[in-house]
């Protein structure tokens, strides 16, 4: 009985050890980095709970309330695979309305519906990357025997709405790739490449060489000066959803070689575009501009897809497999998709 009192006791009091010595360490770590310079002027918090027990370790500003950092995506994450399952797909359409005749003239319209998958065109995946999706249609289009279309490449985007940024984001954030909007048809991450060339002299402009890809229908407006050697990229985009103007401000360093990303403001339109371009290039004929449903909106119009022909389907990857890329790269694109899937999951 004495040793195994004896042996009760040392347990117990070597956990009591362990987990004041976990306090302190957490502790002191905390100290240094309230600490740091960065927070000379701002305020953090941190609370540490023991999972097993529901014990609190440690504390420092918990009850205050502060807007939360990217750890929060792993709360996104885990509903997200546990409401929707690791193996969930978001699904995109390729199909046609009107009619097709037999010498292969298309009187309607293509038309890609968008799922709500934040993928598409994405270069993570090689079953995702844009010039594989493209071909893919391409080859569903042609197996379709459409040669030529009276009509347009129409995208569906309705399914998420028009309100595809959340109220509160900042001016400063919305026009960059880390802002980029979330709608029923994402393309290529929503965001597109800017390729500057320093001048020889430091506050002079540097030139806007061009963007990938190219995007005509965009007016970028280049107010980019140099910075000086080893200052960085200090580039910001200001654009808003839906516009066609996008302003580049702020400084790129003399020894920069890096391309800016920049949010895409319609990537339905880009996507209609993107597909009408490669078609044309090809030899299809189209009569008609490429569109999106909610560009015909905005200008009064309607239209009736009740009744299309579906020739491709595309899947995301499992969601297990968007979620790994979500929580390593900290992607927001991903997770406002994933909040707007589950909201239409419930």
């Amino acid at each position: 009985m004495r040793l195994i009192a004896l042996t009760t006791y040392l347990l117990l009091f070597a956990q009591a050890v362990l987990a004041q010595t976990l306090k302190q360490n957490i502790e002191k770590a905390y100290t240094r980095f309230e600490q740091d310079e960065q927070f000379k002027y701002g305020i953090s918090s941190l609370t540490v709970i023991n999972a097993a027990t529901g014990e609190v370790v440690f504390s420092k500003n918990g009850n205050v309330g502060l807007v939360p950092a990217s750890t929060l995506k792993t709360v996104t994450a885990a509903t997200a695979l546990s409401v929707l399952g690791k193996d969930f797909t978001w699904t995109t359409t390729l199909g046609y309305s009107g009619k097709r005749s037999n010498q292969g003239e298309l009187l309607g319209n293509l038309v890609i519906t968008g799922g709500g998958d934040p993928t598409l065109g994405s270069s993570r995946y090689a079953s995702t990357h844009k010039d594989i999706v493209l071909a893919k249609w391409v080859a569903a289009i042609r197996k379709a025997g459409i040669k030529s279309i009276k009509g347009c490449v129409l995208i569906d985007d309705r399914l998420f709405g028009t309100h595809n940024i959340p109220n509160g984001w900042l001016w400063e954030d919305i026009g960059n790739y880390y802002g980029a909007s979330s709608g029923a048809i994402s393309w290529d991450e929503n965001q597109f490449k800017l390729i500057f060339k320093p001048a020889s002299i430091v506050g002079e402009r540097a030139t806007l060489v061009y963007s990938d890809p190219i995007m005509p229908y965009l007016k970028v407006v280049n107010e980019v000066r140099t910075g000086a050697i080893g200052s960085g990229d200090n580039v910001y985009a200001y654009s808003a959803p839906y516009s066609n103007v996008i302003y580049v401000r702020g400084t790129y360093a003399a020894d920069l070689k890096k391309a800016i990303g920049v949010s895409m403001p319609d990537p339905a339109f880009e996507l209609a575009f993107r597909l009408q371009d490669t078609l044309t290039r090809l030899g299809i004929t189209i009569t008609q501009h490429a569109n999106t449903i909610r560009r015909l909106a905005a200008d009064g119009s309607t239209i009736n897809l009740d009744s299309q022909v579906i020739i491709a389907k595309h899947q995301s990857p499992a969601l297990a497999e968007v979620v790994r890329e979500f929580n390593q790269k900290s992607n927001n694109l991903y997770g406002e998709s994933l909040i707007k899937t589950l909201a239409l999951k419930q």
